[in-house]
């Protein structure tokens, strides 16, 4: 019997291969690119380094894949750059938002959002987080001027 293309592609039994991770990849490319892991599981808004293409590239872990179908091949991340995650949800939420509203490749939008450090996957100075949310969620680090009524 034909198997309808609106039935989903049977797959695989669980078994001890890797289950893939969706990265984020500052290409202009709106879509996100899997990888599997040979170890721990990258956590959720954790920083990883992938090869893509010719090229190492720094790219941060938005979601946790299904196991694929056999026939699929996919390239293992390099590094995990931390141990769990350095984003928060509500942050990456508004990442999402970003790159839906404004019709762009959620990379680069993650590219724009990322200090300097952090895309070049350089080691989480202490603290940097913590500051930029910290003062961009909080009325009272805000001047007086910007202050709602």
């Amino acid at each position: 019997m034909p198997v309808s293309p609106l039935e989903p592609t049977p797959v695989s039994e669980p078994i001890s291969r890797p289950v893939c991770v969706d990265v984020a990849l500052d290409v202009p490319l709106r879509q996100l690119f899997s990888y599997t892991y040979e170890t721990a599981v990258p956590a959720i808004g954790a920083r990883v380094k992938v090869p893509f293409g010719r090229r190492k590239m720094v790219g941060v872990v938005v979601a946790h894949g299904d196991i694929l179908p056999e026939h699929y091949s996919l390239k293992p991340i390099d590094e995990v750059l931390e141990a769990s995650a350095i984003f928060e949800k509500e942050f990456m939420q508004l990442i999402d938002w970003v790159a839906a509203y404004y019709h762009a490749p959620i990379g680069e939008v993650w590219r724009t959002a990322m200090p300097k450090v952090l895309k070049q996957g350089l080691p989480q100075t202490h603290g940097v987080l913590e500051i930029v949310y910290h003062l961009n969620n909080s009325a009272e680090a805000l001047p007086e001027s910007l202050h709602k009524d």
